[in-house]
């Protein structure tokens, strides 16, 4: 990556227990990918990152809206009623 080796480290139990030849028909039946050390070198990071951007529908809520539009209509209305009786009671002085 950005030009540095990868590199993996494992624990010394795990030296001897070797390598599962069944793991790239496996990898490949679940969709993934098994690269040469050149392929990984030329398309791993390419190929990871148009991967990973997945677009996706997410549900968007309108119950805060109108829960806003309700409480404004309801303010409006007790403004308009007091300025009413406001105006009324300055009549009938």
């Amino acid at each position: 990556m950005s030009g540095y080796p990868i590199a993996v480290n494992y624990a010394i139990e795990y030296r001897d227990v070797g390598l599962n030849e069944d793991l790239p028909s496996l990898i490949t039946g679940n969709g993934g990918k098994v690269y040469s050390q050149k392929e990984a070198r030329a398309n791993l990071l390419a190929d990871a990152r148009q991967n990973s951007l997945q677009s996706r529908m997410e549900p968007v809520s309108w119950k805060m809206y109108f829960i806003l539009a309700a409480l404004l209509l309801f303010l409006g209305e007790v403004m308009l009623r007091r300025s009413l009786e406001i105006i009324e009671s300055r009549k009938q002085e």
